[in-house]
């Protein structure tokens, strides 16, 4: 299966950005209009498109855990499927779960970071219409109740498409390494068989940091940074960052230096 992420490559130095957001308070003193959906095989008809004023019930709430289970019907072949939960961490902590069949058996993709929002994903590669199903629960014993919206998002999958390959390519190899110049490089595309290796030159004294941003919720992506062309001398490494990973290295010696990415 292909993936799809972003590389950023900084030659510089690195700066610290810090961000205060404001929210209001939750409002949820009561069930929304699609329950009763709180077990598996009870499901709601997730629609397409944004829904707004969900209610998630936890622990600490007068009438006890009550999780929203949720369909996602007719989901095409070749489609890529992307739910996110949108809520404030702060007034209670949601995570989601995705599966794959109506039991809530059969494990797809989870979700449950210690932030806003949660994001999972499934790509329909069966050659049929296929459905979906979504658990939004609620974590931790001090949980009353949250306000969530749920983004039902489907987009043409592009790691279905046939003969589809970033426009870097082929670089599958680290003696077929591509030059990276320093900026933001996006819609690149790797796989478990089809690899993509860079080669980066840094000045003397000069650092090179790479940042890989990605959809973990549809795969989970590393980098390694290497400092021979054979790809042998690993300096640095990142790997299952959640949707980021960043590898930095400095060039020490006096003379430019060239450095490989995997």
């Amino acid at each position: 299966m292909r993936h799809f992420d972003t590389l950023r490559l900084t030659i510089s130095t690195v700066a610290a950005v810090a961000f205060l957001v404001g929210r209001a308070p939750a409002q949820c003193p009561a069930d929304d209009s699609f329950e009763d959906n709180d077990a598996c095989g009870v499901f709601s008809i997730a629609p397409a498109g944004l829904t707004t004023g969900l209610v998630l019930h936890g622990a600490a709430n007068a009438g006890g855990i009550d999780d929203d289970f949720w369909v996602i019907q007719n989901v095409p072949t070749g489609q890529l499927l992307t739910v996110d939960a949108l809520f404030t961490h702060a007034l209670g902590d949601i995570d989601i779960t995705l599966y794959d069949d109506a039991a809530c058996s059969v494990y797809l993709s989870g979700s449950a970071s210690v932030t806003d929002n949660e994001q999972v994903a499934g790509a329909n590669g069966t050659g049929a219409t296929k459905d979906y199903y979504l658990q939004v629960h609620a974590y931790g014993g001090s949980f009353d109740c949250n306000d969530y919206s749920l983004q039902i998002t489907l987009a043409p999958d592009p790691c279905q498409q046939v003969g589809l390959d970033d426009s870097l390519e082929e670089n599958d190899t680290c003696g077929a390494a591509v030059v990276l110049a320093a900026g933001t490089q996006t819609g690149l595309f790797v796989s478990t068989a089809d690899e993509d290796y860079y080669k980066v030159t840094v000045a003397p004294g000069d650092q090179v940091i790479v940042d890989q941003v990605y959809a973990a919720a549809t795969a989970e992506l590393g980098i390694d940074l290497f400092d021979d062309p054979a790809c042998t001398n690993l300096v640095d490494s990142a790997s299952w960052g959640g949707g980021s990973n960043q590898v930095v290295y400095g060039n020490a010696g006096a003379a430019a230096a060239d450095f490989y990415l995997r």
